[in-house]
């Protein structure tokens, strides 16, 4: 019997933890994440200690290192609304951790007032070997069907299919951390993740690099204050060895907008959605120019090649408007998003969040900015608030929304 941990991966490798654990220890319990983890990847121990598993399909440093901000960042969400008694954080590998990487899970969570270990494939078999009838349960991770993997590659070449090379470096699991924030108003408490929200993310290999000069650095947050012209006051977070960050948030957390762009090859952009003239809403229009003007931030930072668009939503139970938020827009025929036949209503709770995804190259995308938002917001007007729209039209007016956007910026 091999017992090569290291070769399960995402699901599976969550599946193998649960089950290994909850032999190893009658303290802890496995927790589904179909229905939101609720900060766990799975794998909580009622009491001071939460699990967080990470089986990725490519081990890259630059990867496993925002993970291990990424589940940080959700063990102090955790002990902030759940589990006040949280205290240690342990973090689940198929593979061992660098030198440097556990030094990275260690120091980030000391300095969150938590202690952390990382169990990697050492640990994993070493238990594995505690409780052999593990293996029976997962006989075709630990010896792969090779047969039927060169069954789908054949497959794939009679019908043309060419393997996508976005899904070969990234995976499909691949989301780095960009969050907004909201205050939280118990001052003993954190500010919190924002319950309502746009994510902007486009993966390409034309948006790898080796790294970030600080001029780069510099010259990335320069393009960010000249596409997104209310942001002028943004300024750049604290650096990172496979990122850059640029952020600008009002006082006491009004709004919170981020803009990122990771060495793997990833552009990204995040910003709260309530309308801050109107309590309970949120604007369309405002958050189809942001779209736009990612793709137009995509045209300066990457040259041409494959890229896939991803953009997430979460209104939670705002409302939408068409308009743009701006008081000096309102009652302006060309301050309104067009191609709204009926306005719909606030997002219910059952579906709240949305996301959707377009594959296509760089220049296209940034040479159709326009009909690409177009799509995206008509879809999520109809998923989201059972709005009709006509697609047509949206795509038509932003043009001139925007137009009307930037002079209204430049009064």
């Amino acid at each position: 019997m091999i017992d090569r941990v290291s070769i399960l991966r995402g699901v599976a490798f969550q599946s193998f933890c649960g089950i290994l654990l909850s032999l190893d220890d009658q303290g802890f319990q496995a927790v589904n994440g179909a229905g939101g983890d609720l900060g766990n990847d799975g794998f909580l121990l009622v009491g001071d200690t939460v699990y967080q598993a990470y089986g990725p399909d490519r081990h890259i440093a630059a990867r496993v290192r925002a993970k291990i901000d990424d589940s940080i960042q959700k063990a102090v969400r955790l002990r902030s609304t759940m589990l006040p008694g949280l205290r240690r954080l342990v973090f689940l590998t198929p593979f061992d951790l660098t030198n440097d990487a556990h030094a990275s899970l260690v120091a980030g969570a000391a300095a969150a007032g938590l202690q952390a270990e990382s169990w990697g494939e050492t640990k994993l078999t070493a238990l594995l070997t505690k409780h052999p009838s593990v293996r029976s349960e997962f006989a075709e991770f630990l010896l792969p069907d090779i047969a039927t993997r060169l069954d789908e590659i054949h497959a794939a070449i009679l019908e043309g299919v060419p393997p996508d090379p976005l899904e070969r470096i990234f995976g499909p699991d691949y989301e780095p951390n960009l969050i907004v924030l909201q205050h939280n108003v118990d001052p003993r408490g954190m500010d919190l993740q924002a319950d309502e929200w746009l994510r902007v993310r486009i993966y390409s290999e034309a948006l790898a690099r080796d790294s970030f000069e600080p001029e780069e650095e510099d010259a990335f947050l320069d393009i960010v204050r000249d596409v997104f012209t209310e942001d002028g006051t943004a300024s750049l977070e604290p650096s990172k060895d496979d990122r850059v960050l640029v952020e600008h948030r009002g006082a006491n957390l009004r709004f919170h907008r981020r803009w990122g762009w990771w060495t793997d090859g990833v552009l990204g952009f995040a910003a709260t959605l309530p309308d801050l003239t109107r309590q309970g809403f949120y604007s369309v229009a405002d958050m189809a120019i942001d779209m736009v003007r990612v793709f137009r931030l995509l045209a300066q930072v990457a040259r041409n090649g494959s890229a896939r668009v991803v953009i997430d939503m979460d209104p939670h139970r705002l409302a939408p408007v068409w308009d743009l938020s701006d008081l000096r827009a309102r009652g302006r025929s060309d301050a309104k998003l067009a191609g709204v036949l009926s306005p719909g209503s606030a997002s219910g709770a059952h579906r709240t969040k949305i996301t959707l995804e377009h594959s296509s190259t760089v220049a296209s995308i940034v040479s159709s900015a326009e009909e690409l938002t177009g799509d995206i917001v008509a879809k999520a007007a109809r998923n989201l608030h059972s709005a009709r729209v006509r697609k047509a039209d949206i795509i038509a007016c932003l043009p001139t929304l925007l137009a009307t956007h930037l002079q209204i910026q430049e009064r």
